[in-house]
C-alpha cells in the first residue's frame, strides 16, 4: 500500500475532505489490492469521556426499556435525570410551563445539589472519613456533570458560583 495525505479539490466552496478526515483522526489514505492484506491494529483503551458518553447512552436506553409501554413518562424521566428533552413533545412541555413546573424537566442546580447531598449522606451512613466523603462526592458530581454536560453547564457553574449562606 502506498499511503498519501488526503487531498482536496481546489474548487471554492467544495467539501474539504482533508480537514474532515483530520478531525476524524485520519492522517493518511491509500488503497489495497485485496482486503486480505488489511489487518486491524489493537486500539488504545477508550478515554474516560468516551466511557461516560457510553454510560449516558446506556442510562438513556435503560430508562427507555423500563418505560417502553409509557413513552411519555420515559421522555420526562430522560429530561429530569439526564437533561435529554429531545423526546418531550411540545404539548407536554407547554403543560409543564403553564403549571409553573417546567423547572422539573431541566437539570438544575437543585438536582446537582440533591445528588451531592445524597452521596455525602451515604458516606456518613457508611462512616467514611469526611475527606473521603468530600472526594467521592466531588467525583460523583463531576461524573454526573460530564454525563449531562450539554444540558446542565449553566446549573453546574451556578451551583459553585453562588454565594454560600
Amino acid at each position: 500500500m502506498k499511503a498519501r495525505p488526503p487531498r482536496n479539490y481546489l474548487d471554492p466552496g467544495a467539501f474539504n475532505a482533508g480537514t474532515f478526515l483530520s478531525r476524524q483522526g485520519v492522517d493518511a489514505i491509500g488503497t489495497l489490492r485485496s482486503a486480505e492484506l488489511l489487518r486491524k491494529l489493537d486500539s488504545p483503551p477508550p478515554q474516560f469521556r468516551y466511557r461516560l458518553a457510553r454510560w449516558r447512552g446506556t442510562l438513556l436506553r435503560r430508562v427507555d426499556s423500563l418505560f417502553a409501554e409509557q413513552p411519555e413518562r420515559a421522555a420526562i424521566l430522560r429530561a429530569m435525570l439526564l437533561g435529554d428533552r429531545s423526546f418531550v413533545d411540545s404539548d407536554t412541555a407547554t403543560v409543564f410551563q403553564r403549571t409553573g413546573a417546567y423547572h422539573v424537566q431541566v437539570v438544575a442546580g437543585l438536582h446537582v445539589a440533591a445528588l451531592g447531598y445524597f452521596v455525602f449522606w451515604a458516606g456518613r451512613r457508611l462512616r467514611i472519613p469526611r475527606l473521603a466523603q468530600a472526594l467521592v462526592t466531588l467525583a460523583v458530581l463531576l461524573a454526573y456533570a460530564r454525563i449531562v454536560y450539554p444540558y446542565c453547564a449553566r446549573s453546574w457553574w451556578a451551583r459553585f458560583s453562588s454565594p454560600q449562606v
